[in-house]
């Protein structure tokens, strides 16, 4: 199954707007201090990394070009909530595992802020937040496939 061929952005903010889990409740999870229910690929996206590809729903929002995370980038809206959500985990002082709950979340999330800090740099919440639970260190998988999209 392919992933998202980002020709519209609805497919996120339904997503964001209209699931029982929705932006409004993974930003309370957040602010909280955990992550708690599923929420994770529509509101941090990633490119389509195979080893992040864990189920149906990583696959369906996951981006398929660089051109595809770049037109989500462009929309005021929902760069607004990535940028709060992403301001709302820097606030805690705890491993980011403890905030993000599982393994491959911590995962998502590094892969996310590398994909974000490489396209958006001018919102430096991403490279923040590499710097705070990543060491500064982006996800290499992630820079090597932007490189190579």
């Amino acid at each position: 199954m392919k992933g998202v061929v980002y020709t519209d952005k609805d497919i996120f903010i339904n997503a964001q707007n209209d699931n029982a889990n929705n932006y409004r409740s993974a930003l309370s999870e957040i602010a909280a201090g955990r992550k708690r229910s599923c929420w994770i690929w529509y509101v941090f996206p990633i490119l389509k990394e195979e080893e992040l590809m864990v189920d149906f729903y990583s696959r369906y929002f996951a981006f398929e070009s660089l051109d595809d995370a770049k037109a989500y980038a462009a929309d005021s809206l929902l760069m607004e909530r990535l940028a709060e959500i992403t301001e709302a985990i820097l606030v805690h002082d705890r491993p980011i595992a403890e905030i993000m709950g599982s393994a491959i979340d911590v995962d998502k999330l590094h892969a996310c802020m590398t994909l974000f800090q490489a396209i958006a740099p001018e919102n430096n919440c991403f490279e923040r937040v590499l710097n705070k639970y990543y060491n500064g260190k982006p996800r290499r998988s992630t820079l090597k496939l932007i490189e190579q999209i």
